[in-house]
């Protein structure tokens, strides 16, 4: 009977997915300075970066486009008051958005929220230059039929950004 025990869990064993192998390679903390946060900032947004290893993105470029966003940001009077970066190494499966992916990774991996994943590409058939969303907030995917009006766009996520206009 112990016998039999032992092999019956072994068996389930043998079936769980393995843990993936997500190793933090680099983890910084962004000062509201570093990023040219105005001081009259009257609402303060703290953001998580994570960046994939692999993922082509240049810590340069972010922080340019990171320091975009808190000039957009800060004509509406929020203010980025810093960013944790963290650096992932991960395997090649994660580098290429996809939603169940993602949902492992931030579960494998969780960050305090708002975060922003850096990933080489999306697996996602109707591709768009980012995406966002969010369980409660997000009924329909952005690449749903039903949406109208939406156009995949083959952009880095920043390039697309205005940097003149007001947006609030």
């Amino acid at each position: 009977m112990r016998v039999a025990c032992l092999l019956s869990f072994l068996l389930v064993c043998s079936e769980l997915p393995a843990q993936a192998d997500i190793a933090v390679v680099d983890q910084v903390s962004i000062t509201a300075a570093h990023l040219l946060t105005p001081p009259a900032s009257i609402d303060r947004l703290k953001l998580s970066v994570v960046h994939l290893d692999g993922s082509g993105w240049r810590p340069e470029r972010v922080l340019q486009a990171l320091r975009q966003a808190t000039s957009i940001f800060s004509q509406c009077g929020v203010g980025i008051a810093g960013v944790e970066w963290v650096s992932l190494a991960t395997p090649p499966r994660y580098l290429d958005f996809s939603t169940p992916l993602a949902r492992e990774l931030v579960r494998l991996h969780p960050v305090a929220k708002p975060a922003i994943y850096l990933v080489r590409d999306t697996a996602n058939r109707r591709a768009y230059d980012a995406e966002a969303f969010g369980r409660a907030n997000s009924p329909t995917r952005p690449n749903s039929p039903t949406r109208s009006g939406s156009q995949p766009v083959r952009a880095t996520w920043a390039s697309s950004w205005p940097t003149s206009s007001r947006m609030c």
